[in-house]
């Protein structure tokens, strides 16, 4: 239990120090306004590609990956409401 604890920690970590440096990157840029958000700049972990298509089979990829995760999450409930008993 210790170490999902630990593995846990370093993750939350590692996305707060992602975060603090695209935040200040944000404030050390000129492009916008100050204390402008706009959404589809936030990439903190550089996953964006630059080419358009390439973002265009990203951004599909990631809607048929949720589709596909919610109609799993729908069967689990299904399945514990049917049978009585708890997945997890």
């Amino acid at each position: 239990m210790a170490c999902v604890a630990r593995c846990l920690c370093v993750v939350t970590l590692f996305v707060c120090r992602a975060c603090l440096s695209w935040l200040e990157e944000r404030e050390n840029s000129s492009r916008d306004s100050p204390g402008r958000f706009r959404a589809q700049d936030f990439d903190p972990l550089g996953l964006k590609p630059e080419d358009p298509e390439a973002l265009k089979e990203m951004q599909t990829k990631e809607l048929q990956h949720g589709r596909l995760a919610m109609l799993a999450a729908a069967g689990m409930i299904v399945q514990e409401l049917q049978t009585g008993a708890t997945l997890f």
